[in-house]
């Protein structure tokens, strides 16, 4: 069994989750303001081509090829500045892509684990209400010589174990024949290790 077999962790499914999906929204507004600029600068640049033609039959003097130039130096920045908002706005849209998949991959895969964790949680329950059927199983044994030494492995294995408790002991019986609740079972757990 796996931690995953044993625990479905809902709350950070949903977490993680919303976080993309805020973070697809951000994108969203900033697909939207990129949008208004490149409107903007186009207009602006729609508006300097009518002055580059208007200017461009009139251009005798000093003055106006200097001010023809200036139109066209502002012509070239702004094609610039369209340019950079079009890369922009073709990174937004391939970041928007991933949040969405990534969107999509989160909830299929909370999906699998609901249905592993609730079909791993069946499989337990009728493993211990087959197998130990008319035994008493040995409590204090199997802590020791199972779910004590991997409680000791690794932060992960502690909380496997942990969540391993939770799921097996109350299935079985304690002492009179009666079922053992989560916190009866750690208390047991507490007992047990500080022997």
């Amino acid at each position: 069994l796996e931690l995953s077999d044993l625990f479905f962790p809902k709350e950070r499914y949903d977490e993680a989750s919303q976080q993309v999906d805020q973070r697809v929204q951000q994108v969203d507004k900033a697909l939207g303001k990129t949008d208004k600029d490149a409107s903007s600068l186009k207009e602006e640049r729609d508006f300097l081509e009518t002055e580059l033609k208007r200017i461009g039959g009139k251009r005798g003097s000093q003055r106006e090829e200097q001010r023809f130039r200036k139109k066209l130096l502002e012509r070239a920045n702004i094609e610039h500045e369209l340019e950079v908002t079009q890369r922009q706005r073709e990174d937004l849209a391939a970041l928007r892509r991933l949040g969405v998949d990534r969107r999509r991959e989160l909830r299929e895969e909370r999906e699998r684990c609901r249905v592993r964790a609730k079909e791993a949680a069946a499989c337990i329950a009728e493993a211990a209400s087959k197998r130990w059927e008319g035994h008493e199983v040995d409590l204090e044994r199997l802590f020791h010589h199972c779910v004590l030494p991997r409680v000791r492995m690794s932060e992960q294995d502690a909380l496997y174990c942990g969540h391993f408790v939770n799921a097996v002991l109350p299935l079985c019986e304690g002492e009179g024949g009666q079922k053992l609740n989560s916190s009866k079972a750690w208390a047991y757990a507490r007992l047990v290790s500080g022997k």
